[in-house]
């Protein structure tokens, strides 16, 4: 509605800088739920507008620090976070956040999922991450890109890592559905280790 009212293209976002995002986070002192964000193509049902399951919306960008995030920093349930395009790319410490801060077991953890036509790339330290801190269960991040492939470009000093963790609860589920998967391994994502790592641990749980 927004790329139509302002005479932009339809099936192009764009989000660049350190300072811009979407963000559907709860602060710290809150007990509420943290809010949803979906990316795609969308088509009316009844009163409401839901994903188009048959459609793609052409490219999704990030760059420079930009974040789309639904994370809970209180007691409350995350979010969900959902992108469907055709091209997804993350460069120059971007990140797609559904994480959980301050919680529990009981707390149903945010989860991210992506459907990728063609192509996600990674770039430049950037990151999808669902952990989740105090003893909260990590996230979980499904990634079909059956059609498509998934690439990690080499990066320093942290590298571009997928990381669904957890301090004291149980480590979240990574699921990936791709052609070909490049530049990105299986283990702990450590700070200046230099690689793209796919993460799954948990300091303290399983």
């Amino acid at each position: 509605e927004i790329a139509k009212r302002f005479g932009a293209p339809e099936d192009i976002v764009t989000n660049q800088g350190a300072t811009s995002g979407i963000f559907a986070n709860t602060t710290s002192a809150s007990t509420g739920n943290s809010g949803s964000i979906s990316i795609g193509v969308f088509q009316k049902q009844g009163d409401n507008l839901v994903i188009d399951p048959s459609k793609f919306t052409k490219k999704v960008t990030l760059t420079d620090g930009a974040k789309v995030s639904v994370a809970s920093q209180g007691q409350g349930n995350g979010g969900n976070l959902i992108i469907r395009t055709d091209a997804l790319t993350l460069s120059d410490r971007s990140q797609l956040l559904a994480e959980t801060q301050v919680g529990n077991q009981e707390q149903t953890p945010s989860n991210i999922t992506l459907k990728i036509k063609d192509l996600l790339r990674l770039d430049k330290e950037s990151q999808i991450s669902a952990q989740s801190l105090s003893n909260a269960n990590g996230g979980n991040i499904d990634i079909d890109a059956d059609s498509g492939f998934i690439v990690a470009f080499p990066s320093q000093p942290n590298g571009s890592d997928i990381i669904a963790k957890a301090q004291k609860g149980q480590g979240g589920k990574i699921n990936i559905f791709t052609k070909g998967l490049f530049g990105i391994q299986q283990r702990q994502a450590i700070p200046g280790n230099r690689t793209n790592d796919l993460d799954v641990s948990s300091e303290s749980g399983l």
